[in-house]
């Protein structure tokens, strides 16, 4: 580093003054190691930068085929499963009023028939899941929520 001094004082009746500038020059010293250094930490940010780069874009990929598979299953479940599941609600009821079924049958198939729309809510959550996990890895949560940063 460059130094500045000045100093004063009196020699007999004479008043002195003494000005020194230090300037040091790099003449012995290339900056080698310090510029090997920074490479050094350089190429480590880089790749810090590519692997957390690589994890997102994987996260990201992964969380869009869960929500397509879970969107495609309950479009499979809108378009057959629901009818069919009130259609089969309806029957049971009918043939239990009429007496074809006794109340016993009646119940065990009742009960098949929640558990179906049990599962079938099991499903749509998935599919919400699966969206929310979506638009978190692809940074538009907070878009859809409305939120600025």
């Amino acid at each position: 580093d460059p130094t500045l001094s000045l100093r004063g004082g009196k020699e007999g009746d004479d008043d002195l003054v003494a000005l020194n500038v230090t300037i040091p020059l790099p003449v012995r010293n290339s900056y080698r190691y310090e510029v090997t250094a920074a490479d050094a930490e350089y190429r480590q940010a880089r790749e810090v930068l590519s692997n957390v780069s690589r994890r997102a874009y994987s996260r990201f990929l992964g969380a869009k085929e869960r929500y397509e598979i879970a969107q495609a299953a309950w479009q499979d479940w809108q378009d057959t499963g629901d009818v069919s599941l009130q259609s089969q609600d309806e029957t049971l009821r009918r043939l239990w009023q009429a007496g074809e079924l006794s109340t016993t049958d009646y119940l065990v198939q009742f009960k098949q028939t929640l558990d179906t729309g049990e599962s079938a809510l099991e499903l749509r959550s998935a599919q919400w899941r699966a969206w929310f996990e979506w638009m978190t890895a692809s940074g538009h949560i907070k878009d859809w929520l409305g939120e600025r940063t």
